[in-house]
C-alpha cells in the first residue's frame, strides 16, 4: 500500500503511516510519563482529579516537545497555543471519562488506564491538526 514513488520520494500515504507510527511511539513515551506522574500523585494521596489536572499541566510542555520535535517536526513554540487548546479539550474529555468510570466503581488506577484508549484516539486527531503548519503564515 505504501510505496516510494519512482523518484524515491515518500508518497503521502507512506508519510501518513510513518507519522501515525511515530505518534504511537511518542504516545507510549508520553503515556508512560503522564501515567507515572498521575500514579505517583495518587499514591501520595492526591485526589484522582487533582492528580489528572497536574499531570496534564506538566504533560502539555513535555508532550509538546515530544510530539512537536519527533512526530511533526515543529520548530519553535509558535504552535504551542494551538497545542495547549487541544490539550484542554483532551483533558476535559479524559476528566469526564475518569469521573464516569470512578462513579461506576473502578479504582483510580484502572479507571485512568481504561480512559487512556479513547483519549489517545481523540488526542491524535486534535494534536495532528494543532501542529499542522499554517501555510498562509509560512510556518514549517
Amino acid at each position: 500500500m505504501s510505496e516510494l514513488s519512482q523518484s524515491g520520494v515518500i508518497t503521502p500515504t507512506q508519510h501518513g503511516w510513518d507519522r501515525i507510527l511515530r505518534f504511537i511511539g511518542a504516545g507510549v513515551i508520553n503515556t508512560l510519563f503522564g501515567y507515572a506522574v498521575f500514579s505517583i500523585l495518587v499514591w501520595f494521596g492526591a485526589h484522582p482529579q487533582v492528580a489528572l489536572a497536574i499531570q496534564f499541566i506538566v504533560g502539555v510542555l513535555w508532550n509538546f516537545q515530544v510530539h512537536g520535535r519527533f512526530v511533526f517536526y515543529v520548530q519553535g513554540y509558535g504552535r504551542l497555543p494551538h497545542y495547549a487548546v487541544s490539550y484542554v479539550i483532551v483533558y476535559a474529555f479524559n476528566a469526564a471519562l475518569l469521573w464516569a468510570l470512578l462513579q461506576l466503581g473502578f479504582d483510580a488506577y484502572l479507571a485512568q488506564a481504561i480512559a487512556l484508549g479513547p483519549t489517545v484516539v481523540l488526542s491524535y486527531g486534535l494534536i495532528s491538526r494543532a501542529l499542522r503548519p499554517n501555510p498562509q503564515k509560512g510556518e514549517q
